[in-house]
C-alpha cells in the first residue's frame, strides 16, 4: 500500500498550470478520472477577461455560461450534482474527489500561486503566524463542509518549511487510499497524515522522512531491482563479446 501511494502521489502532482509563473485564480474543468463526473472551479472574471490570450478569454467566458457554480456537474452537461457551499478557491491538483462523486478534499489557502518561488527569505513573523492560524485542509460530502484543519495543527516545525516571497510552502503531496476510505497528505517538514474521507479526521501522524522504515524499505526494494537491472546488463555484455567467438 506504502509503495503504491508514494507512486500516485509523483503521478497526481504533476502540475496542469504552466510552471514558473505566478498563478491566478481562473476558472477551470477537472474530469474525475474513471467517472463520468466533473468538477468546475469559477474563478475571478475580472482576472479572467484581462488575460492576453483571446482564446483564453473566450474558454473562461464559455465555462461561465455553461457552469453557474463551482461544484460536482455529471458528464459534459449542466447537470449539477452538488455545488461547494464555502467559498475558496484552489488549484486543480490539489482539489481530489471521490470516484463516486460524494467526498471532496481541498488544500485550502492560495500558496498553490508562489509555489514555484521558493526562497532563503523568510516571511515576516506576523504574516507567518498569520498564516499558519489559517484553513489549510478541507473535508466535504455532497458539497457540504464536514472539517476544516488549520496549517498549525498539520505541521510538526514551521521552521523547517520553506518560503516564497508570499506564502509558506508547506504541502508535499497527497493522494487518496486505493479504497478512497483515506486521505494521505505528506507535508514539507517530513510528515505523512492520514484522514478519514467520511468525517475529515485525523487517524494518524508519523515522519515521513529517510527515518520512516516504510520508506527505508520502498529504497531498499528500489536499489535492489537496480542492482538486477545492472547484473543483467553486465551478463548481456559478456554474452555479446563471446557470440564471435563461439561462431568461429
Amino acid at each position: 500500500m506504502m509503495i503504491r501511494t508514494l507512486f500516485l502521489i509523483l503521478l497526481s502532482t504533476a502540475p496542469t498550470f504552466a510552471a514558473g509563473a505566478i498563478l491566478e485564480p481562473v476558472s477551470y474543468t477537472k474530469p474525475i478520472p474513471g467517472t463520468a463526473f466533473i468538477f468546475v472551479m469559477l474563478g475571478d472574471p475580472e482576472r479572467e477577461a484581462k488575460q492576453k490570450n483571446a482564446e483564453s478569454v473566450a474558454m473562461f467566458a464559455e465555462i461561465r455560461a455553461k457552469y453557474p457554480q463551482t461544484g460536482l456537474y455529471y458528464g459534459d452537461t449542466n447537470a449539477l450534482v452538488w455545488a461547494v457551499d464555502t467559498e475558496g478557491y484552489t488549484h486543480p491538483d490539489w482539489l481530489f474527489v471521490t470516484t463516486d462523486g460524494v467526498h471532496l478534499v481541498r488544500i485550502d489557502g492560495d500558496s498553490w500561486q508562489t509555489k514555484d518561488f521558493s526562497g532563503r527569505n523568510r516571511l515576516p513573523v506576523e504574516e507567518e503566524q498569520k498564516q499558519l492560524d489559517a484553513p489549510a485542509l478541507s473535508f466535504f460530502k455532497n458539497g457540504k463542509l464536514l472539517k476544516r484543519h488549520l496549517l498549525k495543527d498539520l505541521i510538526t516545525d514551521a521552521g523547517e518549511l520553506p518560503h516564497s516571497p508570499q506564502h509558506i510552502l508547506w504541502q508535499a503531496g497527497a493522494v487518496f487510499s486505493q479504497n478512497e476510505t483515506q486521505f494521505v497528505l505528506f507535508t514539507q517538514d517530513s510528515n505523512q497524515l492520514a484522514f478519514d474521507v467520511a468525517t475529515g479526521d485525523l487517524l494518524a501522524k508519523n515522519p515521513a522522512g529517510l527515518g520512516n522504515p516504510l520508506l527505508v524499505t520502498l529504497l531498499s526494494i528500489i536499489g535492489g531491482l537496480m542492482v538486477v537491472i545492472f547484473l543483467i546488463w553486465i551478463a548481456v555484455l559478456i554474452r555479446g563479446r563471446k557470440s564471435p567467438a563461439a561462431t568461429t
